[in-house]
């Protein structure tokens, strides 16, 4: 349904994004 393929794009960009914030984190710590 759409609803399963929104969620599943959401959860994708929300991965992205933890990522992004976490290697930008961890890069102004070192």
């Amino acid at each position: 349904m759409v609803f399963s393929s929104l969620f599943s794009i959401s959860g994708l960009v929300l991965y992205m994004i933890y990522l992004f914030i976490h290697l930008s984190s961890t890069r102004k710590s070192h």
